[in-house]
């Protein structure tokens, strides 16, 4: 398998790899698009299910404090948060009726399974993990990423300077 900044791989955003100190002049892909970093982009559908909408929300927030959020991101935030919120639906069904169920086998024996909501909810889950990998939001992907520090302005004579 390719690695992400491997021919063949998942190309890292510009952003990322500045906010990792990994950018080189070599690697600048001058027809990348150069987004203002912004609050993401709400679509409506979003609204449509409180629990998806208020992880729209925190998400946003993080992604935007990160300073790697533009108002695209809004489509990709908002399917990670529809993840999130499906992955806690199962998993709230799962902790209810419990993660082994059991049935009548076809000759009246009784049978252990696994509570058919388990496989969607880790299906539900590793598509969080990988958007959440994406975005730097993982421990793995946030040890390499290096936030500047913001200049504090403590008179208009510095705030000209900067």
């Amino acid at each position: 398998m390719a690695s992400p900044n491997q021919p063949g791989g998942v190309r890292m955003p510009t952003a990322i790899r500045d906010l990792r100190g990994t950018q080189r002049a070599d690697r600048a892909r001058p027809l990348e698009p150069k987004l203002p970093k912004k609050m993401p982009d709400r679509p409506s559908w979003i609204d449509d299910d409180p629990v998806a909408s208020s992880l729209f929300d925190q998400m946003s927030e993080y992604i935007t404090g990160m300073g790697v959020a533009s108002s695209l991101d809004g489509l990709a935030i908002s399917l990670m948060a529809d993840q999130m919120a499906l992955y806690l639906d199962l998993r709230g069904q799962i902790q209810k009726e419990g993660a082994i169920q059991w049935i009548d086998g076809s000759r009246g024996q009784r049978i252990q399974k696994a509570h058919p909501a388990v496989n969607e909810a880790n299906k539900a889950f590793n598509n969080v993990f990988k958007m959440l990998r994406e975005y730097g939001m993982t421990a793995a992907s946030r040890s390499h990423v290096e936030v500047p520090e913001e200049k504090i302005v403590d008179d208009f004579e510095s705030f000209l300077d900067t």
